[in-house]
C-alpha cells in the first residue's frame, strides 16, 4: 500500500472541485485485501515447506500476525461503509461548499455560513504535523473521516474510503483529532486541535542531532575533538570545527565593535 501523505496539499485555482465517489474496490480496500492475500499466500507456503518440523509453530505465528495487521483494517472498513450513509461527494471550493449524496439518492448541499463543527478524524500517523515523531504507517493509515455537523444540529460522517480528501486544506475552518484506530463515532468535538501550520515537522537528522549536542561542550571539548580526530567520524570533527569557528568570529565581532 503506498505511504501515506503527512502533509495538506492546496488546491489548484483553475480546478477548485473535487468530487469522490464510492468504488466497489477503491485504494484503501485494495491494499489491505492485497496484503491479507500475501500473508495467506506465505503461510501456505511456509506451512508446506516446513510441514513435518515446525508447522504448528509456523502456523500460530502467521495466524498471530495476520489477526494483529489485517482484521483492524477489515473491521474498520466494515464500520465505515455500515455507519457513513454518503456515497457520493463533491467540494467546491470556489463556493466553499459542499454537495452529497446518499445512499437512498438524496441530495444535500451545505454552505460554509451552515456549519457549526467541521472535524477530520484521523490516523495516529498523520499526528506527525504536529509533533515530528516518527510513526510508520499501519495498513489502516489512510482510512479516517470528515465529521459535519450543521447549525441546524444534523451530523454528516463522511468516510475517507470516498477517496483521500483528508490530506486536502479543508474547504470549511476544521479542527482535528488523531486516534490509531478511528471508529466512526459522533460527537468528538472536545478532543478536535487546530493547526497553525499545514507543513509536516520533520524529524530531525543525524547531523542536526549532533549539532545540537557540539554546541553545548566548551571550547576546550571542541578543540579536544579536532585534536583527536581519528577517534571521531569526519562529520563530527567538521561540525566540531564549524562551531569553535563561529564562536570565535562572533568573540572577534565583539572585541571589535567595543
Amino acid at each position: 500500500m503506498a505511504e501515506v501523505k503527512s502533509h495538506f496539499q492546496a488546491i489548484s485555482s483553475s480546478n477548485p472541485t473535487l468530487h469522490y465517489r464510492y468504488k466497489s474496490l477503491n485504494w484503501i480496500t485494495k491494499g489491505v485485501i492485497l496484503s491479507s492475500i500475501g500473508f495467506i499466500i506465505i503461510s501456505f507456503v511456509g506451512f508446506f515447506v516446513f510441514q513435518g518440523t515446525i508447522d504448528l509453530i509456523f502456523t500460530v505465528i502467521f495466524g498471530a500476525l495476520l489477526t494483529i495487521f489485517i482484521s483492524p483494517s477489515l473491521l474498520l472498513i466494515f464500520q465505515h461503509l455500515s455507519e457513513s450513509d454518503i456515497r457520493e461527494m463533491r467540494i467546491n471550493y470556489g463556493l466553499k461548499e459542499v454537495q452529497f449524496k446518499t445512499k437512498t439518492g438524496q441530495r444535500i448541499v451545505i454552505r460554509k455560513d451552515e456549519v457549526q463543527h467541521s472535524i477530520f478524524h484521523m490516523n495516529l500517523y498523520h499526528k506527525n504535523k504536529i509533533d515530528g515523531k516518527s510513526r510508520r504507517p499501519a495498513f489502516h493509515a489512510d482510512l479516517g473521516y470528515w465529521e459535519l455537523q450543521t447549525i441546524s444540529g444534523k451530523t454528516y460522517l463522511i468516510s475517507s474510503l470516498l477517496g483521500d480528501f483528508l490530506t486536502h486544506t479543508p474547504v470549511y475552518p476544521t479542527k482535528y483529532t488523531f486516534r490509531l484506530f478511528p471508529v466512526m463515532q459522533k460527537g468528538k468535538f472536545e478532543k478536535a486541535v487546530e493547526f497553525t501550520d499545514y507543513e509536516r515537522v520533520k524529524p530531525k537528522t543525524s547531523t542536526e542531532k549532533l549539532k545540537d549536542k557540539y554546541t553545548l561542550k566548551s571550547d576546550v571539548e571542541l578543540e579536544s575533538i579536532i585534536v583527536n580526530k581519528k577517534d571521531y567520524q569526519e562529520e563530527a570533527v567538521l561540525i566540531a570545527s564549524k562551531i569553535l569557528e563561529n564562536r570565535r568570529s562572533n568573540v572577534n565581532k565583539n572585541k571589535e565593535s567595543a
